[in-house]
């Protein structure tokens, strides 16, 4: 037992919204396996719309989107919404 009076069934699994820029990314399966509940866009845009309907623990933007990633990860800051969530971008090889 963990003290906080909520059993592990009780816990919902962290929410990551992966902004995959047009093509499927490996990082949404990677995190599913590891036990996340992974909702993807296809775009920053999408990206953006979805934090009102859901606000993820986490945001993982693909860097092949470039400038738009960047532009995304702007707006994601000046959303009092989305402000505090962690933004990591990721290259894949």
């Amino acid at each position: 037992m963990s003290g906080t009076g909520q059993n592990r069934n009780d816990q919902r699994e962290p929410l990551v919204l992966v902004v995959e820029g047009g093509r499927k990314s490996d990082a949404a399966e990677m995190l599913r396996c590891g036990g996340f509940i992974v909702s993807t866009a296809p775009d920053g845009l999408t990206a953006f719309e979805r934090i009102g309907e859901n606000a993820p623990e986490l945001i993982v933007v693909d860097c092949a989107l470039a400038e738009e990633g960047i532009e995304a990860c702007r707006r994601f800051k000046e959303n009092m919404s989305a402000r505090d969530i962690p933004v990591i971008f990721m290259a894949a090889p």
